[in-house]
């Protein structure tokens, strides 16, 4: 049996095997749909698989959003998401901000909404990703280091060394409970 995915946002880069959704009706897209309009055109626990990147720092209605990607979600199904980090460039169209713990239910939650938003979702992974690009070449180093363990990779974010090595985006992955 083919497993499901969505390919949430995909702008002009679809993906094959996915479900390419977007707001335009760009080439390649399956679906348009804008991301602020709820219920998505996607059944209850429907999807294996979803990715969006460079998505939702645009959306306006964020909790919707989450709520939404975690309904049309099978259990054990996967999120993929790609976030530009907060200390690296950042345009007007954006709504909102990542770091390392925006998509994480950790212990020290203090947020009932926070709480209530993740409850369902567990981190499997979260990378900072660098640009590597000339003349960042210099890169590849601090993104083993600080992708050593969240532990490395949280006294990155408080230290002066996320200005020093502006991470590019954060990769969260995340799993739907049963």
């Amino acid at each position: 049996m083919d497993k499901k995915k969505l390919n949430l946002g995909c702008g002009t880069k679809t993906m094959d095997g996915f479900i390419n959704l977007d707001k335009i009706n760009a080439p390649g897209v399956n679906v348009t749909h804008d991301l602020d309009d709820f219920p998505y055109p996607f059944g209850d626990d429907s999807l294996d698989y979803i990715i969006t990147e460079h998505v939702l720092e645009h959306i306006g209605k964020y909790h919707e959003t989450i709520k939404e990607l975690v309904r049309i979600l099978k259990p054990r199904g996967i999120l993929e998401v790609v976030v530009p980090y907060t200390t690296f460039f950042c345009s007007e169209f954006h709504h909102r901000f990542f770091r390392f713990n925006s998509l994480h239910l950790h212990r020290k939650v203090t947020s009932l909404e926070k709480l209530e938003l993740y409850k369902n979702l567990k981190t499997i992974k979260r990378k900072l990703e660098f640009d590597k690009k000339f003349p960042f070449w210099y890169n590849y180093i601090p993104e083993i280091l600080f992708n050593l363990h969240p532990m490395v990779s949280q006294f990155y974010e408080k230290t002066f060394f996320r200005y020093l090595f502006p991470a590019a985006t954060i990769r969260f992955i995340l799993k739907k409970k049963i």
